[in-house]
């Protein structure tokens, strides 16, 4: 009888299906049950949905201000043919076409 029991506990355990949990009834018995409301997540699935999204949060903040303060059009100067000529020490020369 005690190795029945044991058998049907690991049977139970082991071959339960996704999403079902185990309750005790009032004799003992471990009993297999379904989830009864689809709509509420786990806990965990919570709390993991809201750190993410606070970590997400935090990564698009860190990179508006890396943009604000290196690639905005505040920090870009205007660049011609003659200043970037004159930075690189090329000499302007005159085509044979003029």
């Amino acid at each position: 009888m005690m190795r029945s029991a044991s058998i049907r506990l690991i049977r139970s355990l082991t071959l339960r299906p996704r999403g079902a949990r185990l309750s005790l009834r009032a004799e003992g018995n471990l009993r297999s049950r379904k989830l009864t409301s689809a709509a509420a997540p786990a806990p965990w699935r919570a709390v993991f949905r809201r750190h993410l999204t606070l970590l997400l949060a935090i990564k698009l903040a860190a990179l508006a201000l890396l943009w604000a303060l290196f690639f905005s059009p505040a920090h870009r100067t205007a660049v011609d043919a003659q200043a970037a000529g004159r930075h690189l020490a090329v000499a302007q020369q005159e085509s044979p076409h003029d």
